[in-house]
Formats: structure tokens, C-alpha cells, sequence
């Protein structure tokens, strides 16, 4: 028969943090319950008895339980108050961020010629939870019933025939392994449709061909040290090629994943080009190298048409805003949340206006202007500030801002987004519903998973970034800024980053000045924390050098290198612990400890070329617990070996610089067990 203060009281709650945990402005329980053990033979030397069934235990443990809810508020309040001050200056928790997606679309045979797609099409696919998960495009396509037949690679004179690989594990060199000018990647179309307006392409570069490379993998950058390799674009028309001009490349001439568009050809009639032989002509398109030099050699995936670039989240237009009472008509709210950054349009009925055209309701609205906060603002700006998580507008009160005039339905929000969470990172084939609709686009896919969706931050996570997010004020002072502001980029995956300044990843023997490596890490997936996509890099690195970085400096983004180590550990287990839990504990705190995003010394991922101390995985593993009990008594034996070298003796290890620790294997060994 168990008691009730040990069945109510025996645990206590989740301490109440502030900024770094410590120091609580009250004791603990734990640590009340020591305090009273020393005081009580002083006071009360009578009271020997340690029974949990004594009754001045019994009283003990009530004062204890009914201290719980103070300890717990009090302790609160250095976090509360950071929070306030925190707000004040202008920080507070980040929303989610809209995952973002490659999609394709198929359209009718029978068409005549391209069907336009509007920007805002909505497409979508099931997601984590079994809600529907909704994706927009993010400009119109123009899409054309063609479909991609063959191709051919031109290398050193040699054309050769290739089939268009269904599977991203079988990667091509579009211009050989060597690529030099007049290389060429040749691309055959069936179809007789009339290409409209532009001719869109997806291009996906091949990421599973080989393991990362040292500390260069996945690098990308908007200003490429060495130019970017220029291509031309053409179309065989009449046995000869005629140049098309492309409207966009994203994928820095077919070295990474993007969409690339071209403008749609004046005529294109179907050929075959000089050494390949067919009894059906086709509608060929050339990409050729002219001049430039790659790091590395373009491998594709896959190749598509009528791609698009699409962003999670859906539109809601045309809202009347409904003021919060009491507010005095500066609060209004939203009905849908949470709002995605940037997509909120106002418009506000203040009275006559002549120079304001009459909407079809014969009312006059004018647009408002979006500002971070309202403290700037001028008593006749007409400006409004956005609480993205809660959905609250808020508007001046005719001293920092203008107010809103008195009516009825005379605030309306023109249209805004909503969305911004982890559940809307689909994998591949997930996006597959149409829910738009437009005349002959009959079916959408996603080759690619969706990369960039974020969960709103956390407030533990706030505190911890306030003051380093106030030293910055928005722009990069010092190295570790950098690292700040990647995680913060919208449509990135960034769990981790760490930067380093005068080093380019592609080059990593050389001093660059005037160049930051960014390396990132995306959240943990599966127990797996995967390499960064290319969407990622591409995100960090443009957004990095456009808006945070100081004028001419260029921040490449960058996957780091991850050497493997493996643990073997031989220990005395506890005897009053379960063998197998012992063992099992002590290699989860093994893995903890060296796990790039949750190990180190301080849990905030293994420092980027940190050394791998031997006293420090003793403690770990003489440090391990079962239900508060120690899980090892003795440890006999620890050996380690690092990308399959064995590390001698009690020795620590200097992994390379800038590169992270990838756990294969923990063995541990009961001592008692083996012979």
C-alpha cells in the first residue's frame, strides 16, 4: 500500500526556467526537503525516524506539495520579465515558415497550344496530421502538352543516346565528366502544341550518387567565386538551331536543383539532329556549354516540364476585421492564423476621397502600409503593425500612427496567407491533389519532397536568441550573426549553423576575404539528421548576401563534413539496475553526447570541429542513469575509432576543422556477461 504525499508528491513538477535555468529566486523541492533534513536535529533532535510513513514526513511532504505553485510562479518571473523586455525591443517568437516545393503539371494531349496556370493556383496533398495541406504557385506557367521523349549528351564530338532516368538514383553528366565548351545536352519533345509566352523546365540535380564530399557538398551561392559556366539555349527548327533567350536560371547553369524558363520559341517544328536516328521526329532543344569551369561536374536526376515553384499555405480574400472590444478600435483580428510574413493587404474606409476610385459596392477604400512597429510612425501615417501568430492588427491612436475612423465594415483585409508549419513538409508524390481548377491541367506532382516548413519558434528558444538578435540589430556585426540570422530565413530548414569568415567551402585550402561559409544542419528527420537540400542552401546563401551581410561581402551556404566514429565500451553494470536498461542507457547518452544537434557539453549540438576528449565519454558513460540510480559501477574498457581508425590508448582526437561527428555503432558490454 503505497501513501499518498509519495504517490502525489514523490516526483517533482518541471522546474520553471529563465533565461539560462539559473539561479532560481526559490529553492527548489528537492532542495527544500534537504534544507528541512539538516535543520531537523537541530530543532526537533527527538524526530529519528526516516519512515516514509511517519507522520512528520507525511507533514513535511504536504508543506513541500503546497510550496509547488508558489516555487513555480516565482521562479517565472525572471523569465516573464526577460520576455516583456524582449518584446519591448522588439523580439519576440518567430512564426512558422511555409515549406516550398517543385511541382509539375500535366495537361490534355489534344490541347492546340499552352494553357496558363495563374500564379495562386492551388494544389495540395495529406498530410502528417491527415489534414489536407495547401500549396499555391508562386508565378503563372505557361504549360504545353508536350512530354520529353529522349535525350542526348554531346561530349568530345560523341553524341549519345540516353532514355530519360525515371529513377533520381540513376544520375547523368549532361556534359560529361569533364565538361568543356561546345559539351551539349540535348532534350527531344513529342507534341504539336504552340508554345505560349514561355517553355519552364525543372532541373534536379542528383544528391544520392555518392556521399558528401569534404566540406564542399552542397555549397551554393548567388555570386559564385569562379563565374558561373555560360549556356546557350536553342531549338532545332528547320535542321538548324535557333537561340531562345532564357527568362530565368535558378540552378547556376545545371549545377543545382531550379526551374529554368524560357522564352517560347517564334517557330519550332519537330527534326532530328545530326547522329540520332528516328522515325518519329521530335521537337529538340540544346543546352550548350560555351565558356566557364565547374567545381564539379553536373550530375541530373531528373529532368521535367511544366514546372512551377510552389509555397504552402492558402489566400483568404476579402475580410471585414472585427475590433477587439474594449480596444477603443486600435486592435482588430483576423480570422484565420497563423499570417505568413509579407502577405497581409489593408485597406480602410476613412470618408470622402476623390482621388480614390469607387469600388463596385460604391464604397472608397485606401490602402495601408505594413510597418514592424508603431512606434515610428507619425500621428498621419497610415500604417498598421501584425501580430503574425495571433492574427492581431493593430493601428495608431493619431500619435505613433493614424486611427481608424469610426464605421462599420470600414477595415477589410484585400487578401493575406495563412499556414507555416513543420506537417506541410510532404515527400515526394504527396502533392497530388488539384484543388484549383483550370481548362485541360488534369494531374500535379512533386518530384522532390517539400523543404523549408517550420513549426512557430518556441519561447525557450526566443529567450535564448533576444539578446544575441539586440547586439545585431538586423545586419551582421561579427561572425556568429550570420549563424543567427540562417535560421531565420524563410524557406529554409535550419536547425544549425555555423559560420566562418574568409573561407569559401569550395575552396577549402584557401583564405577568401570578403566571402563567410555558412554550415548549416536541417532539423532531425526519422533519427536522421540529413544533409541540407538545395532549396536550403539556396535560401541561406541569397538571403544571407542580400540582406544581412555588409556591402561585398558573399555568404556561401554549405553542408558540412560528418566523420563517423563508433564507440565500444565495456562496464560493470550496476547490480540493482537492469542489465539491459544499463546498457541501453548508457549508449542513448553516448549517442546524446556527440549528436550534432543535441550533444556537446552544453546539449547545443557537438561544437564544429570540436576534439573528442576521452575523460569526457568516461563521464558520460560513468554518468549514465537508471531511475535516478547510477547505471555503471566500474568502467573496464573504452575504445573508439574515427572513420575507421582506431584511436589508441586514453587518447583524445582532433576531428578535422569545421566537420561534426556521425555516430555508426555503440557497443556496449556487461562485463558480467562476456567472457
Amino acid at each position: 500500500m503505497s501513501v499518498w504525499w509519495l504517490q502525489r508528491g514523490g516526483q517533482a513538477p518541471p522546474p520553471a526556467r529563465g533565461v539560462d535555468a539559473e539561479p532560481a529566486i526559490i529553492e527548489r523541492r528537492e532542495a527544500l526537503r534537504a534544507r528541512l533534513r539538516r535543520r531537523r536535529p537541530n530543532y526537533t533532535p527527538e524526530w529519528t525516524r526516516e519512515d516514509s510513513r511517519d507522520a512528520g514526513i507525511a507533514l513535511r511532504e504536504l508543506v513541500l506539495e503546497l510550496q509547488d505553485a508558489l516555487i513555480t510562479r516565482v521562479n517565472r518571473l525572471p523569465e516573464k520579465a526577460t520576455t516583456e523586455f524582449l518584446d519591448i525591443a522588439g523580439v519576440s517568437t518567430l512564426p512558422g515558415r511555409p515549406a516550398s516545393a517543385l511541382v509539375s503539371f500535366e495537361v490534355l494531349d489534344n490541347l492546340t497550344e499552352s494553357v496558363a496556370i495563374p500564379a495562386g493556383f492551388q494544389v495540395g496533398g495529406t498530410g502528417a496530421n491527415g489534414d489536407t495541406v495547401y500549396f499555391e504557385t508562386n508565378d503563372t506557367l505557361y504549360a504545353v502538352p508536350l512530354r520529353i521523349e529522349e535525350m542526348a549528351t554531346l561530349v568530345d564530338g560523341s553524341l549519345s543516346s540516353i532514355k530519360p532516368p525515371a529513377d533520381p538514383g540513376r544520375a547523368f553528366e549532361p556534359f560529361g565528366s569533364r565538361p568543356a565548351p561546345d559539351a551539349a545536352l540535348f532534350i527531344g519533345f513529342s507534341g504539336t502544341a504552340t508554345v505560349r509566352e514561355s517553355l519552364t523546365l525543372s532541373f534536379q540535380a542528383s544528391t544520392v550518387d555518392e556521399a558528401p564530399a569534404p566540406l564542399s557538398a552542397g555549397g551554393t551561392d548567388p555570386e559564385r567565386l569562379l563565374p558561373v559556366p555560360a549556356l546557350e539555349w536553342s531549338v532545332l527548327d528547320s535542321g538548324s538551331f535557333v537561340t531562345v533567350e532564357p527568362v530565368r536560371d535558378e540552378t547556376a547553369a545545371l549545377g543545382v536543383t531550379g526551374l529554368v524558363e524560357l522564352r517560347a520559341p517564334a517557330r519550332w517544328r519537330a527534326g532530328n539532329p545530326a547522329g540520332i536516328r528516328r522515325d518519329q521526329p521530335l521537337r529538340w532543344l540544346r543546352v550548350r556549354l560555351i565558356d566557364g569551369i565547374y567545381s564539379r561536374a553536373p550530375r541530373l536526376a531528373q529532368v521535367s516540364i511544366n514546372a512551377a515553384r510552389a509555397t504552402s499555405g492558402r489566400t483568404v480574400f476579402g475580410e471585414n476585421l472585427v475590433a477587439v472590444p474594449g480596444s477603443q478600435r486600435r486592435r482588430f483580428t483576423l480570422s484565420q492564423v497563423p499570417v505568413l510574413a509579407g502577405s497581409l493587404s489593408i485597406e480602410v474606409e476613412e470618408g470622402p476621397a476623390d482621388d480614390i476610385a469607387v469600388d463596385s459596392e460604391g464604397r472608397r477604400f485606401r490602402a495601408w502600409r505594413q510597418v514592424d512597429d508603431l512606434v515610428a510612425a507619425g500621428p498621419n501615417d497610415r500604417v498598421f503593425a501584425l501580430d503574425a501568430i495571433s492574427g492581431i492588427v493593430s493601428f495608431g491612436d493619431d500619435v505613433h500612427g493614424r486611427s481608424v475612423p469610426e464605421g462599420f465594415g470600414n477595415v477589410r483585409a484585400v487578401k493575406y496567407r495563412v499556414g507555416g508549419s513543420a506537417a506541410e513538409h510532404l515527400a515526394a508524390k504527396d502533392i497530388s491533389a488539384l484543388i484549383s481548377a483550370s481548362p485541360g491541367v488534369t494531374s500535379v506532382n512533386n518530384a522532390q519532397e517539400a523543404s523549408g516548413g517550420t513549426d512557430p519558434e518556441l519561447q525557450s528558444v526566443a529567450l535564448r536568441r533576444g539578446p544575441a538578435e539586440i547586439r545585431a540589430r538586423g545586419r551582421a556585426v561579427t561572425v556568429a550573426d550570420y549563424a543567427l540570422y540562417a535560421k531565420q530565413v524563410r524557406g529554409a530548414e535550419v536547425a544549425r549553423a555555423h559560420a566562418v569568415a574568409a573561407y569559401h567551402a569550395q575552396f577549402p585550402g584557401a583564405r577568401m576575404p570578403g566571402v563567410v561559409s555558412v554550415f548549416v544542419l536541417p532539423p532531425e528527420r526519422g533519427g536522421v539528421v540529413p544533409d541540407a537540400d538545395a532549396e536550403t542552401l539556396r535560401s541561406v546563401a541569397t538571403e544571407l548576401t542580400a540582406y544581412v551581410a555588409p556591402a561585398g561581402v558573399v555568404v556561401t551556404a554549405a553542408v558540412p563534413r560528418f566523420q563517423q566514429i563508433a564507440v565500444r565500451v565495456a562496464v560493470d553494470v550496476n547490480p540493482d539496475v537492469d542489465s539491459t536498461l544499463a546498457v541501453r542507457t548508457v549508449a542513448r547518452a553516448l549517442d546524446d553526447y556527440l549528436h550534432p544537434l543535441r550533444g556537446g557539453g552544453d546539449g547545443q549540438g557537438w561544437p564544429f570541429g570540436g576534439e573528442i576528449r576521452y575523460d569526457g565519454l568516461v563521464r558520460v558513460v560513468m554518468a549514465a542513469q537508471v531511475n535516478g540510480r547510477s547505471a555503471v559501477r566500474s568502467l573496464r574498457t573504452l575504445d573508439y575509432r574515427v572513420d575507421g581508425r582506431v584511436v589508441v590508448g586514453c587518447s583524445n582526437f582532433a576531428i578535422e576543422p569545421h566537420s561534426l561527428l556521425r555516430a555508426t555503432s555503440f557497443q556496449v558490454i556487461d562485463a558480467r556477461n562476456s567472457a
